[in-house]
């Protein structure tokens, strides 16, 4: 069964078998999106680990395995399968491609700042974070630089979470925008809704502490 905005050749795979493949084309804006190009294989087999954690849903995976090879269905997809009228954000008029998407458009940067200052604040680590910049490379690779190596402490369940939660807050806000017309949340009210849906899935921790710090 084929889920809300993708297409068969991306949906009939896992994302376990698409990160083996040298590459995807993209339908959103002609290429697809490219590592950093100082990321060793060592960083990028770290990544996929990551984005398979067991903290993220399978939901959640699924958005973010869209974005990372230029599947979201962003309005300029729509509008290249003949699904939209217009290529254009419904928020900002800009070409709503997939960085727009996520990251580009005013709304979603607003979006992150927000988000990233809760994980600030969550996790005591201010130096690891520029107060007001919203960093799209390492947000699309889980934040390596703050979430660490061990996939056991409190600190790499925090961030995997946090991401997984916001990334699909933002993709079903935009999503439910387009299709349906609903409203775009503000970013304060969608990252309000991170936080409360935080606090409910930390309870899957094992360490009452970590949970106490954020309540």
């Amino acid at each position: 069964m084929l889920r809300q905005g993708a297409t068969k050749p991306l949906h009939d795979q896992s994302p376990s078998m698409l990160h083996q493949r040298e590459s995807l084309p993209s339908m959103d804006d002609g290429t697809r999106l490219k590592w950093p190009t100082d990321l060793t294989m060592a960083q990028k087999h770290q990544f996929w680990l990551w984005l398979n954690s067991q903290w993220a849903t399978a939901d959640e995976k699924d958005v973010h395995w869209k974005l990372i090879f230029g599947a979201t269905p962003t309005c300029v997809l729509q509008w290249h399968h003949s699904h939209a009228t217009s290529d254009g954000c419904p928020h900002c008029g800009q070409r709503d491609t997939f960085m727009h998407f996520f990251f580009e458009c005013e709304h979603s940067l607003e979006y992150w700042s927000l988000v990233l200052q809760l994980l600030r604040v969550s996790l005591g680590q201010a130096d690891e974070f520029q107060s007001g910049t919203v960093d799209s490379p390492q947000i699309m690779l889980g934040l390596p630089r703050v979430r660490g190596g061990d996939r056991n402490s409190r600190t790499y369940s925090v961030v995997r979470v946090v991401l997984a939660i916001a990334f699909n807050k933002l993709y079903l806000a935009r999503w439910h925008r387009h299709k349906d017309q609903i409203p775009l949340p503000t970013p304060y009210l969608l990252a309000r809704e991170v936080h409360s849906h935080l606090k409910f899935r930390l309870r899957r921790l094992p360490d009452g502490e970590l949970l106490e710090q954020l309540m």
